[in-house]
């Protein structure tokens, strides 16, 4: 009526659940510069709860192995943010990937953003087939996928023995033949590893 146009604005509150998954298997506790993979999950995580925190959101801590799985259910409240890093400064990289009796993970309510850390070691792929069964179309999943640069370019000079730490195995290595085959393999793992998430509408970091 004024022949002029007018823009009304609103504030609406969009808070949600966030979950925090960290893979506590034992290959978690490989280390590069005297900082493990699961230190290095654990200062991500604290750090995104922190912000979670100051923005209102309700959020929860999963870490899972064969040996345990520990859960803070979600939250917000006073107690929630100190409860969180209790559960995560005693958080241990131990065991193998737990394979079943997972069905308490795919319960979902409301909107979430479910947080995973992993370095997506495992037989059978089973953390990647878990990953995939944590996406619906009312939640979005980001993937942390946590490796060393030593790891990825097998980045040594001579011959070693390499252990698995999580079955023990170990394999012998002259690296200055192998390094390039071993780099060339690793990245097409990645390539790869991305690609199927990211078809799945899951976010991926490495």
């Amino acid at each position: 009526r004024s022949e002029r146009y007018f823009i009304k604005q609103a504030e609406i509150e969009t808070n949600i659940t966030v979950k925090f998954m960290i893979d506590a298997s034992r290959s978690m506790a490989y280390e590069e510069g005297r900082v493990s993979k699961l230190l290095y999950a654990k200062a991500i995580t604290s750090a995104l709860a922190y912000l979670a925190r100051k923005q209102g959101d309700r959020f929860g801590l999963y870490t899972v192995n064969n040996a345990q799985v520990t859960i803070v259910q979600p939250r917000f409240e006073h107690q929630q943010f100190m409860r969180f890093l209790h559960e995560l400064v005693n958080v241990k990289a131990e065991s193998t990937w737990k394979k079943g009796g997972m069905e308490q993970f795919f319960d979902h309510h409301g909107k979430e953003l479910i947080i995973f850390m992993t370095d997506l070691y495992d037989d059978d792929q089973d953390i990647l087939q878990f990953i995939s069964r944590l996406k619906t179309t009312r939640n979005e999943v980001i993937v942390f996928h946590i490796t060393g640069r030593q790891e990825v370019e097998l980045d040594h000079s001579g011959s070693f023995t390499f252990r698995d730490l999580e079955s023990g195995d170990s394999v012998k290595v002259d690296t200055l033949t192998q390094q390039k085959q071993y780099a060339a393999r690793m990245k097409a793992w990645i390539s790869n590893t991305r690609q199927t998430l990211l078809e799945k509408g899951i976010s991926y970091h490495l």
